[in-house]
């Protein structure tokens, strides 16, 4: 789980907080957003040390329950190979505009194209993903521990598409966005 300045929406002794390594990002003079893909970047190298097929991310300030981890564990285990996005919408305090989006889309849509619900996707904010093990050592080849928030999630998605990696939104998997 990614947490923003440490904070999350379970409390300490919740069982969906102990399924996932909770990673803070803490902002600092130089980065004042923080290090996103340095952070991500180190987490990798200790990860795949196990032999890890991918990296499952839940941003802190999304929220699931065990059924859409569950749904997700399955997608992830049947295709370890393609990205596979947990469908979220957006609100607007995150976003500026005037309605929540869904934070999957085609890349380059418009806004009203962003509002409709989509399967056919090639960009996404990670709320809830999970990214492949190919595209993650391809990111790190390409520097990512040098992207900073908010270009991390955009920047991995453009090296998904020139790698030509199989997007999937997950059916049944429904992660609450919870920063309105």
């Amino acid at each position: 789980m990614v947490m923003w300045q440490g904070e999350s929406l379970y409390p300490a002794d919740h069982p969906m907080k102990r399924t996932f390594k909770h990673v803070n990002i803490y902002p600092t003079n130089e980065f004042p957003f923080g290090r996103k893909g340095y952070t991500l970047t180190r987490l990798w190298e200790t990860a795949k040390e196990s032999h890890t097929q991918g990296m499952l991310i839940l941003d802190g300030d999304v929220a699931i329950d065990p059924i859409d981890f569950d749904v997700m564990y399955r997608a992830m285990r049947s295709a370890p190979t393609a990205i596979h996005i947990g469908p979220a919408r957006i609100w607007p305090v995150s976003t500026g505009y005037s309605t929540s989006v869904w934070a999957h889309r085609k890349f380059g849509t418009s806004f009203a194209e962003w509002q409709e619900f989509r399967t056919e996707v090639d960009t996404a904010s990670f709320c809830f993903t999970y990214l492949p093990a190919t595209l993650i050592n391809g990111c790190i080849s390409n520097g990512m521990e040098n992207w900073t928030y908010p270009n991390v999630d955009k920047t991995v998605f453009e090296h998904a598409r020139k790698m030509e990696i199989r997007f999937h939104v997950v059916d049944g998997c429904m992660p609450k966005h919870m920063h309105y």
